[in-house]
């Protein structure tokens, strides 16, 4: 028979981690506009007419964290798609153009 043995030796790095965590800039990693989707849909269902930048200012006074712009739209404009559908969105900006 086998006789394995394992040794486990625990050492620490000495070297600076290049790891996500500490490559950050302050915009985190894991918040994607999906997870803005899903924080905020139930503040549109609220309030339809929130702007990107207002729920930028909920989603850093409720969660603590800061997001880019962009990000926060893209996410804002899928949770529209999930409450009132594709068109909506498309529709609001045909009629925006015409009134220029």
């Amino acid at each position: 028979m086998f006789a394995c043995c394992f040794h486990w030796q625990v050492k620490k790095n000495p070297s600076i981690h290049e790891c996500q965590s500490q490559k950050r800039t302050g915009v985190p990693v894991g918040c994607t506009k999906y997870w803005v989707c899903e924080r905020v849909i139930d503040w549109l269902k609220e309030d339809g007419t929130l702007g990107t930048t207002e729920l930028i200012k909920k989603l850093k006074d409720h969660f603590k964290v800061e997001m880019p712009y962009m990000r926060v739209y893209y996410g804002k404009n899928l949770a529209m798609d999930k409450l009132y559908g594709h068109g909506t969105r498309v529709l609001t900006t045909c009629t925006d153009s015409r009134h220029r």
